[in-house]
């Protein structure tokens, strides 16, 4: 441990041992992965760990970290160093790999970041997908086994979820040189087939080509060279939405050892795709997940619950994910269980009938702006900016906290970070889906519905 003298932050000419920065480096190493969403608490006990002094407040953290730069860890280090050390992540960096920097060929290409274009875990934990995950990896590592595989199953299921986990396990064990990500999800699928009117904008091979080429920053042609070369996993996301017949027809020639996994709520038919199938949580799972979010969100209606309420829940979401946390969101706006059980029955145990009946609950008692901000983002094909949308004159940034403070309780928009970690925001392609295709249009609160929501908002008797 230094001397606490040596870690004052109002002289940036002191000097710090290179031990201590090598300790830095390889804590932040430890703690920060590629892909993996940074947490403030982390943060701030990584520093503890490191010297024996005050950190810095949240608001001096949050300032370092809005520095552009291309990855949310870099801006992590940097910050670390620059606020708490006044030095540099650049130079701390150089120390800890000044001897591999001695080997390295002058001529080769710097490589990107692996896994840079995997997403973040959209859930602070992943409930209940140990062994579905384990599965995934063993076939995919298997020499012996297809080179293609489709993670199928209904939506709000946690399919991206589970292939993201995936991902970066796989880079985390090294088990493939690198994780390319390519999302499908500009079109919307009626009775099991992308609908007529949209199919010209569905993701074709030529596409899929290009954002593979430009992921691995190199020309298509040599993409099937790449792939050949390296042995990396190629991830389809929302399989389902593109022409995924015809890029599989053309990427199973290039794959070997390379190999592909794709996530589709369709199972894909050719004999070269392995299926694999995902189900809803178990019971246990299904519990963790509610009382882990009634625990973060602090509702009492959920952490008092009995058994036979929170098998109820389970029964009635199917065990799915995207079931479960709307529950909790109507919960949260309730603030009792047991009302929202019975109203939930109208769903009958089909899946697609409770999202829908969560969704027209929400969808009714969120304001205009909130409304308008989900219009905007169902029509867009990738995740926007808090930037974009106050420029679009959807929100004013100054009702953005109490826009995004509805749309969260209910669950209905995530947080995710790009490339360059910039934050922003995007849609579970069910809900984008939904506001797409008109379906929120359809649902005009009736007079019943109006007289409940007085009530439940205002505490007017009508």
């Amino acid at each position: 441990m230094c001397d606490p003298s040596e870690s004052k932050r109002n002289n940036s000419s002191i000097k710090l041992p290179s031990n201590l920065k090598q300790m830095l480096q390889e804590e932040f190493n430890k703690r920060y992965k590629p892909g993996k969403r940074y947490l403030m608490e982390d943060f701030l006990c990584a520093w503890r760990q490191q010297l024996d002094t005050t950190e810095p407040s949240p608001q001096a953290v949050r300032s370092a970290l809005s520095d552009g730069r291309k990855t949310c860890e870099y801006r992590i280090a940097d910050g670390l160093c620059r606020i708490l050390l006044d030095c540099s992540f650049d130079e701390a960096k150089a120390i800890a790999t000044q001897n591999t920097c001695i080997n390295k060929n002058p001529d080769e290409d710097t490589k990107h970041q692996r896994g840079l274009f995997v997403p973040n875990n959209r859930c602070r934990t992943v409930w209940g997908r140990k062994d579905l995950i384990a599965q995934i990896l063993n076939r995919l590592s298997d020499p012996n086994e297809l080179s293609i595989f489709s993670l199928s199953g209904g939506a709000g299921y946690g399919k991206t979820e589970a292939a993201s986990v995936v991902a970066q396990t796989a880079i985390k064990r090294n088990l493939f040189a690198d994780v390319l990500w390519v999302t499908a999800r500009q079109t919307e699928l009626v009775d099991g087939r992308i609908s007529a009117t949209n199919e010209y904008e569905s993701l074709n091979w030529n596409q899929f080509l290009n954002q593979i080429a430009h992921q691995l920053g190199c020309p298509i042609e040599r993409v099937q060279q790449r792939l050949r070369e390296e042995k990396l996993l190629v991830v389809l996301d929302n399989a389902e939405t593109s022409q995924v017949e015809d890029i599989l027809a053309n990427l199973v020639k290039m794959l070997n050892p390379s190999r592909a996994l794709l996530t589709s709520r369709l199972k894909t038919n050719p004999q070269f795709v392995g299926l694999i199938p995902i189900q809803g949580l178990d019971k246990e799972s299904s519990h963790k997940l509610l009382h882990d979010e009634a625990t973060y969100k602090d509702i009492p209606a959920i952490l008092k619950a009995s058994d036979r309420q929170l098998d109820r829940v389970y029964e009635l979401s199917c065990g799915a994910p995207l079931a479960l946390h709307f529950i909790v969101g109507r919960v949260l706006d309730d603030q009792d269980l047991e009302p929202v059980l019975s109203a939930l029955e109208k769903a009958s145990g089909e899946v697609e009938a409770f999202y829908q009946f969560s969704l027209e609950t929400a969808w009714q008692r969120i304001n205009n702006t909130a409304k308008n901000v989900l219009r905007y983002m169902g029509r867009a094909d990738a995740s926007v900016t808090l930037a974009e949308l106050s420029g679009a004159k959807w929100v004013k940034e100054s009702d953005w906290h109490q826009v995004q403070r509805q749309l969260k309780r209910w669950y209905l928009i995530e947080e995710v970070q790009d490339t360059q970690g910039t934050l922003r925001y995007d849609l579970h392609p069910w809900v984008r889906s939904s506001v797409r295709g008109e379906l929120v249009d359809k649902w005009q609160p009736s007079l019943q519905d109006l007289e409940k929501i007085a009530v439940w908002k205002f505490g007017i008797d009508v």
